[in-house]
């Protein structure tokens, strides 16, 4: 019979091969359920509002220009509506040679050979916080896009959650990718398994 600690080394050993064969893996994002809600609540009560505009304009219930309305709530619709498409359907591919991150709005992509090195920590250094966004959502528990730091390096934030262990990717040419969230241990495990190499500055 086999011990526990072989099996987990064969079981590993026959994932590593099975991966090896497929150029990339996918790894969904999960974003918090009540980030997700809010944007769902405010895209239905705009489609109520405009909804009510438009038949209070059928039934002459509006005076004579207020129609417009309808049309300048359409543009914080689709914005919202982007927004909750891009943080309902964003997820990660991991190869050999390079992450990318797919979403409705972005597709940033980290080569491997442009990487200066890649740190997973719980301690983040006071540098690293954010100073102000660039693009993207900037919500409690949700920060998803391209930000500036209080160390003036430019960085593309994908977090979900309350920020205990995140993933640094530092590039060559200055800029950061910070990656946190409940998808953050499987990220790791498939970097283990490309041999990517990871350095762990863990307090406990």
């Amino acid at each position: 019979m086999l011990t526990g600690g072989l099996t987990i080394k064969i079981k590993t050993l026959i994932k590593q091969i099975l991966i090896g064969r497929k150029l990339s893996q996918k790894i969904r994002v999960s974003f918090q359920r009540n980030t997700i809600a809010i944007f769902a609540f405010l895209i239905a009560f705009i489609i109520a509002l405009d909804s009510y505009l438009v038949l209070a304009k059928y039934h002459n219930l509006i005076q004579r220009g207020e129609e417009y309305l309808v049309f300048i709530l359409l543009i914080p619709f689709v914005i919202l509506l982007l927004a909750f498409l891009t943080l309902f359907n964003s997820y990660f591919t991991i190869s050999n040679d390079k992450i990318e991150i797919h979403s409705y709005i972005y597709h940033e992509k980290i080569n491997r050979d442009d990487i200066e090195k890649i740190v997973f920590t719980n301690n983040l250094d006071p540098g690293y916080l954010v100073s102000f966004r660039i693009t993207g959502y900037n919500f409690p528990g949700t920060q998803f896009g391209w930000f500036r730091l209080t160390n003036g390096k430019k960085a593309f934030l994908l977090i979900s959650g309350k920020v205990n262990n995140i993933l640094i990717f530092e590039l060559k040419d200055g800029k950061v990718f910070m990656i946190s969230g409940n998808f953050l241990e499987k990220l790791i495990n498939y970097l283990n398994i490309y041999k990517w190499d990871v350095i762990k500055n863990m307090s406990y």
